[in-house]
């Protein structure tokens, strides 16, 4: 699922991302697909920029999302959430 960061002109070409893969799906490939398609939808609408928000204690999503280009661009601390940016 994509959805608009926020409803301000400024972001306009920032979207947000959220999936959940199943933990015996894990390692089978899903998660890059699930990515490839939100990154080709992107795309299509326009959207320059890509939020993740990963809660910090999944690093296996921050290591799968590292390695797919995404940085850390901020944290929400008590929420354990970090927003991971990615340039389509």
């Amino acid at each position: 699922m994509a959805e608009c960061y926020n409803p301000y002109s400024t972001f306009k070409e920032t979207a947000t991302i959220s999936y959940f893969i199943a933990h015996d799906n894990v390692g089978k490939g899903i998660g890059e697909q699930c990515l490839k398609r939100l990154e080709t939808d992107a795309i299509q609408w326009g959207i320059k920029h890509i939020i993740a928000e990963i809660s910090s204690e999944n690093q296996q999503s921050l290591r799968f999302h590292a390695k797919h280009g995404f940085k850390t661009c901020g944290a929400l601390k008590k929420r354990n959430i970090q927003h991971y940016g990615f340039n389509v």
